[in-house]
């Protein structure tokens, strides 16, 4: 996928998609869960949405709002 076909989301619409606070989001990128990119002359940060969709795949968010990695096997219903 080249540079016009990727999907970019900002902090806005991250919040929304993941509904989770800015705060959570700035954090998340400060501890390098995930990548934010500006460009620029700009001052808005940007996230690559197929980045965001790996990052879901690969995570699952506790009720306690910590972020805890699982594999596949175990999102599995019990």
């Amino acid at each position: 996928m080249n540079a016009e076909e990727q999907k970019w989301m900002n902090v806005v619409q991250l919040q929304e998609k993941l509904q989770i606070s800015r705060s959570t989001v700035y954090r998340w990128m400060k501890l390098g869960v995930v990548r934010g990119y500006r460009f620029r002359d700009s001052r808005t940060i940007f996230f690559l949405e197929s980045e965001i969709d790996d990052f879901l795949r690969m995570n699952v968010i506790a009720p306690s709002g910590r972020l805890d990695k699982v594999g596949m096997a175990d999102m599995k219903p019990k």
